[in-house]
């Protein structure tokens, strides 16, 4: 238990809510094809025989089935295979993801 001062004031701080986007592919494509300080994904991508997309676990509220696709087919299209493409999930100090928990 903690005991703080009576004359403290106490707030409860929360985010303000978000009106979620009815189809958040279109909004992210143009930043993935223009980054800010590199080049687009295609062309570091260009010429490379395999490459690594590094995920955070499912503790992370990422909208995988939106930004995965798009970004595996840039890494294609550049000329990439997609079994030369490894996703490696990043689960920090967090136990090991299993199959059954990527699955929807």
């Amino acid at each position: 238990m903690v005991h703080l001062p009576d004359d403290l004031t106490v707030s409860v701080l929360e985010p303000s809510k978000g009106v979620p986007l009815a189809d958040p592919a279109p909004p992210s494509r143009p930043h993935s094809r223009r980054p800010i300080g590199s080049a687009a994904l295609g062309e570091l991508a260009r010429g490379r025989r395999d490459a690594v997309v590094v995920i955070s676990d499912k503790t992370r509220p990422v909208p995988y089935g939106v930004v995965l696709p798009p970004l595996l087919q840039t890494l294609e299209a550049a000329g990439i295979a997609r079994e030369r493409i490894e996703v490696l999930v990043a689960t920090g100090l967090h136990r090991a993801n299993t199959p059954t928990s990527w699955r929807r």
